[in-house]
């Protein structure tokens, strides 16, 4: 599935390679510090899931236990891809 994702980022960042990892499998918020040595995440991520709904992906995070998330890409189904961006539903 993540495979058709083509990594927009430059080679040898922190979004890069945590693209890449991403690509592969889900990742845990505590991997992420660990492997990555990226401490302030949450902002990478950001910046990742603006650059891959470009492509038709999403990065959905999971909360599994008290500070522990798990962040992967999914295709998002058709119809929520048709919602309105602001949240509010159409009249």
């Amino acid at each position: 599935m993540a495979a058709s994702l083509s990594n927009p980022f430059r080679l040898g960042s922190q979004n890069h390679a945590l693209l890449e990892r991403l690509r592969l499998n889900p990742v845990f918020n505590h991997e992420i510090v660990r492997e990555f040595e990226i401490l302030k995440y949450t902002g990478r991520i950001s910046e990742i899931r603006k650059k891959i709904r470009i492509q038709g992906f999403d990065l959905v995070v999971r909360r599994i236990h008290g500070q522990v998330h798990e962040y992967r890409i999914v295709v998002p189904r058709q119809e929520d891809r048709e919602k309105p961006q602001t949240g509010r539903s159409a009249s």
